[in-house]
């Protein structure tokens, strides 16, 4: 049925009316939907990123006990359920991570999924995602690591594959991985450095729909499964 067609029966709004209905159907018999992430009860960021590992810089003082490494919660900090990092220039890194032992879920066709919204990232600063790569001993595997650089504020969303090899128990396989954020001072004072959201899971693309200007509702969607 032509669009001219539509004109002569309904009317030019009607037929503007079915068209946009037609595609709105036609997106959803091929596509999962969620109207409510706002109201999803949805993990802290402190909880998803959930350890984290502080190494001492160059200019650290030698006068100071640094302590632990692991979980040291001195350079990042836990507030109000958010990670909020502070480093002076030179004297120090930290890296926030999840750890995995088990594939990803399988709509993710083997790649993980990590999506975070970070602030108050400057020019110089030094903060990129991180995977990384274990045996089962937790020993470093000879696989390099992957990293990718965050340049800017606001939401990041990082897709690696898994290589995490569930039935081979040879010498050098990979059984555990870390996924997280690092973020040295290596180059310039990091100052309130803020991760104020993350998620790890199945995969989800998001859409922010805006009214004059202004956020009210994000969605989010992604293409069904051919078994579906």
């Amino acid at each position: 049925m032509s669009f001219g067609y539509l004109i002569e029966i309904f009317g030019g709004t009607g037929a503007v009316i079915i068209g946009v209905g037609t595609c709105i159907y036609g997106f959803l018999k091929r596509y999962e939907v969620k109207y409510d992430y706002e109201e999803e009860d949805k993990e802290d960021p402190i909880d998803v990123l959930n350890e984290e590992w502080e190494t001492p810089g160059d200019e650290f003082s030698i006068e100071e006990d640094f302590g632990s490494n692991w979980n040291r919660l001195k350079f990042a900090k836990k507030e109000n359920g958010h990670w909020n990092v502070n480093i002076n220039k030179k004297e120090g890194s930290v890296y926030i991570y999840t750890k995995k032992d088990r594939l990803p879920p399988k709509c993710n066709e083997g790649n993980h999924y990590l999506r975070i919204n970070i602030k108050n990232v400057k020019k110089n600063m030094k903060v990129k995602f991180e995977q990384k790569f274990f045996d089962i001993s937790y020993n470093g595997v000879h696989h390099d690591n992957v990293y990718k650089n965050i340049k800017k504020d606001g939401p990041h969303i990082f897709e690696p594959e898994c290589i995490i090899d569930l039935q081979n128990n040879h010498e050098n396989v990979v059984k555990k991985e870390q996924l997280g954020i690092y973020i040295s001072g290596k180059y310039s004072d990091i100052k309130n450095i803020i991760i104020d959201e993350a998620y790890y899971g199945e995969k989800w693309s998001f859409c922010k729909l805006c009214c004059c200007r202004r956020h009210c509702k994000t969605i989010l969607y992604r293409r069904k499964s051919k078994n579906d």
